[in-house]
């Protein structure tokens, strides 16, 4: 089991897409997180660490994890921290320990458009990313791959973004904006089958062997395992702590306060009451061959239907065809 955490909801970025840029300052101690972690003991996989920023916590915050991690956990747990790494341009020395740590990861974000933005509101450039990926690899010996967000503003970039990873020679994981918290005021809606006619272009233009989901989307294909969003059982096996101290099963539900079931006081955890109010898109999905590709995340199932997409059923049995024949 993948357990994430959302440590905070402090960020020094304020972009336009991001689910919890409207909620309260929360903080979660590192005794709260670890009796989060008690939880699971044995059974977990790797610790994803999102925010927020999960840069805006104390390096000790860390420390104290993977100690508990290291000493109590009878295998090696990866810590995996997702972080836009400014706090780290301007104070590397503070994170030099914990970056450091063979059981720490690092990735990183970018995207082209004007929404992600620094604190003060200036974008954040191309320029200042390649800066961060460069000194990065000096220090570490290592460039971290990034995940970058598509929206209706910045799909014409998409390709330029993948020719940057290539430039750069590290990966990169395209998430389509959700339909959740401050996006909901700033993005229009960005259903999957967008995404899917990027993945063509991405293909077409040799450029796929930069792009995570495409990977992901050749296992889904042959029938071996995948990852989000096409892995249906992740309220099994997926637990998320937000700074609010509530438990959800999926760290994107964190941000609508109609999923809130559970705090860390809670026992007998049933993430599964989420996913049967989501689990099909329409009643004859269930004997549709594409069934677990477009019913495969059970966040974009309530997107769907939140936004009333009549057209989806027709634009993914387009669409899936095209990419399977030039996947398999």
């Amino acid at each position: 089991m993948d357990v994430i955490v959302n440590p905070t909801n402090k960020c020094n970025f304020s972009c336009d897409f991001c689910s919890a840029r409207n909620l309260p300052n929360r903080t979660l101690t590192s005794e709260e997180t670890i009796t989060f972690l008690k939880k699971y003991g044995h059974n977990i996989g790797m610790v994803i660490i999102n925010g927020g920023d999960p840069l805006m916590m104390h390096p000790q915050y860390y420390y104290d994890i993977l100690e508990y991690l290291k000493s109590n956990i009878d295998h090696k747990v990866y810590l995996s921290l997702t972080t836009n790494l400014y706090d780290w341009k301007l104070n590397p020395t503070k994170w030099d320990k914990l970056f450091s740590d063979p059981y720490v990861g690092i990735m990183t974000s970018f995207q082209y458009g004007s929404k992600r933005k620094l604190y003060y509101g200036e974008v954040f450039s191309e320029s200042m990313f390649i800066d961060i990926i460069k000194k990065f690899n000096e220090r570490y010996q290592y460039k971290p791959n990034f995940i970058s967000v598509i929206d209706s503003e910045n799909e014409g970039e998409i390709l330029k973004t993948l020719m940057l990873s290539q430039k750069l020679g590290i990966k990169c994981k395209i998430n389509k904006v959700l339909h959740l918290g401050a996006a909901k005021e700033n993005c229009e809606y960005y259903p999957l089958y967008k995404l899917f006619e990027k993945y063509i272009e991405i293909i077409d233009n040799r450029l796929d062997e930069y792009c995570l989901n495409i990977e992901n989307l050749k296992n889904l294909f042959r029938g071996n395992n995948t990852y989000c969003p096409y892995k249906r059982d992740c309220y099994y096996s997926i637990r998320c702590l937000n700074s609010d101290k509530k438990i959800y099963s999926c760290g994107n539900l964190a941000t609508e306060k109609q999923f809130e079931k559970y705090n860390l006081n809670n026992k007998g955890i049933k993430p599964e009451d989420f996913a049967k109010k989501n689990e099909v898109i329409y009643f004859n999905c269930l004997c549709c061959d594409n069934f677990k590709i477009c019913n495969g995340c059970h966040i974009m199932i309530h997107e769907v239907k939140q936004n009333k997409d009549t057209s989806y059923c027709k634009k993914m049995k387009e669409i899936i065809p095209k990419l399977r024949e030039r996947l398999l």
